[in-house]
């Protein structure tokens, strides 16, 4: 391989002491400390303003009322401004296996964007709730439902939820960075949107809502309920589109919960709403719908260290609301990856399942 050439300077270098290059050194350092200072008085300033702003007991109802609407401004286009979709559901046969038939539906988002999913149907005659099963930010339906090859850090999620008797809908959100061509990198995509006014979890929150409208237009599903259940990005805008429709009625989210301070992953957030709307009160527009959080002891990209102490805050305000059994909260033995325990499905399935 040819080495390339450096370009030639006009002038040559001026001499630099020891001293001098020790002296900018240090003029570097002290900008960062000075910067990381600053930073730190407005995080101060912005988490009070957040904390003051947290639900009352007794008002979470008129909180979460005000907050959707507030969340929703704030994520931007396309839940504000959206055009109206061009594309109509269609639905089509895709394959069946010996738990029921694999349906693919492709559905408008907004103006030309459309999407498409997949929809595990139990065998007819069954009354069965409906879960999205949302993959993450490398994920393809096929991984995740384990079509064509191994489920990977999904441990066989779909698989485990049609077992429980689950209809399952898995949608393809703009996001993956496989092999697959071509290429929607979502750390790519998000620059994007916000250059266009819009953010990240609008555009995946609409995707799945847009999903969720298709699918319950299916007379065997209309009136089934439904649960959502996410791993990493799939947690995270999960979380999202539990907090703004109603319509989720129980929720898991797996491997991203945190402090969004020490991990400010741009793509789970918009431009301003962090400063009202981190993890925590988005779990807080849930409530009191059913919630179980989890994260991995040995995560090697997200430490439990700082969901714990966010999840200590919903885990207050559910005891404030007189549902102390509709949260959850664990750390489970194991790396980025849903939890292969059944414990989280079961307490999903469980909030589904009409009672007798």
């Amino acid at each position: 391989m040819q080495q390339r050439s450096q370009p030639m300077s006009l002038h040559p270098p001026i001499a630099l002491s020891a001293q001098a290059a020790a002296r900018l050194a240090t003029e570097r350092r002290q900008l960062v400390a000075s910067l990381e200072r600053e930073l730190a008085s407005l995080r101060a300033v912005v988490d009070a303003r957040r904390g003051a702003r947290w639900p009352a007991p007794g008002r979470l109802g008129v909180w979460q009322e005000a907050a959707a609407v507030r969340l929703t401004a704030l994520l931007g286009w396309p839940l504000v401004g959206g055009a109206p979709a061009r594309v109509k559901p269609r639905w089509r046969h895709f394959c069946r296996d010996d738990q029921g038939e694999i349906c693919l539906v492709r559905f408008g988002v907004t103006g030309h964007y459309a999407a498409f999913a997949l929809l595990f149907l139990p065998e007819p005659g069954r009354i069965a709730p409906l879960v999205i099963a949302q993959h993450g930010g490398l994920g393809l339906v096929e991984i995740i439902s384990g079509l064509g090859c191994t489920s990977g850090n999904y441990n066989d999620m779909v698989t485990r939820l049609r077992q429980r008797g689950c209809a399952v809908l898995v949608p393809q959100l703009p996001m993956w960075s496989n092999n697959a061509k071509p290429p929607c990198v979502l750390e790519k995509l998000d620059p994007r949107l916000q250059l266009l006014g819009g953010s990240s979890p609008a555009l995946q929150t609409l995707t799945l809502r847009r999903a969720l409208d298709a699918t319950l237009a299916l007379p065997e599903l209309r009136n089934a309920p439904v649960g959502l259940a996410g791993l990493s990005y799939g947690g995270c805008y999960g979380l999202y589109v539990a907090a703004l429709d109603p319509r989720i009625q129980a929720l898991l989210t797996s491997c991203f919960f945190n402090d969004r301070h020490a991990y400010p992953v741009a793509p789970s957030f918009a431009d301003g709403a962090a400063r009202e709307f981190l993890d925590a009160e988005l779990g807080a527009l849930v409530c009191p719908r059913p919630l179980w959080i989890e994260v991995a002891d040995q995560d090697e990209l997200f430490s439990p260290v700082g969901a714990r102490k966010e999840a200590a805050k919903l885990r207050r305000l559910y005891r404030a609301a007189g549902q102390s059994a509709q949260f959850r909260f664990t750390v489970f033995p194991g790396t980025h990856e849903f939890n292969r325990s059944d414990a989280g499905l079961d307490f999903l399935v469980r909030a589904l399942v009409p009672k007798d």
